[in-house]
């Protein structure tokens, strides 16, 4: 990091805008979002967290120690910031999770079609569709034939 992502770190802390940084140092939004990142990437890592963890950590067991014998005597706040305490290490350490509410929407399901009831389905549309494409003998029109003669009586 150089000295100018060091006075646009110290701009952003302090609270001004990322582009009344880029207007103030001629330079782009973009450029100032890059400095930010830079500076991000060497104060945010594992190492970091693992060290900061464990100074916290540390902190706590050092505010928990001078305060533990208070609380065990029955000094009540005590007791209650060791309880706060004990709490916020187990937070910290991944050991208490937040309650939450899990909305589970139930429909009525139908019920999935199985092979069979696949086959099936498709054997009934073959059926009806070549029900569809033959006339069943009782329902065809029968025309019979009328006698040449008959039509000859007709004429005289």
């Amino acid at each position: 990091m150089n000295d100018d992502d060091d006075l646009i770190v110290r701009q952003r802390i302090a609270g001004r805008s990322v582009r009344a940084i880029a207007k103030a140092l001629s330079i782009s939004v973009a450029d100032v979002n890059r400095a930010i990142d830079r500076w991000a990437e060497t104060m945010v890592n594992p190492a970091v967290r693992k060290q900061t963890l464990a100074l916290e950590l540390a902190r706590l067991d050092e505010m928990q120690l001078r305060f533990y014998e208070h609380a065990l005597e029955g000094d009540v706040p005590s007791g209650a910031l060791v309880a706060k305490l004990i709490e916020r290490r187990g937070v910290m350490l991944g050991l208490h999770t937040p309650q939450t509410a899990v909305l589970q929407i139930v429909d009525e399901a139908k019920p999935r079609e199985t092979g069979i009831d696949k086959i099936e389905r498709v054997l009934n549309a073959l059926v009806e569709d070549h029900r569809k494409k033959s006339k069943p003998v009782e329902e065809a029109q029968v025309v019979e034939p009328r006698p040449a003669d008959a039509d000859a009586g007709d004429d005289a």
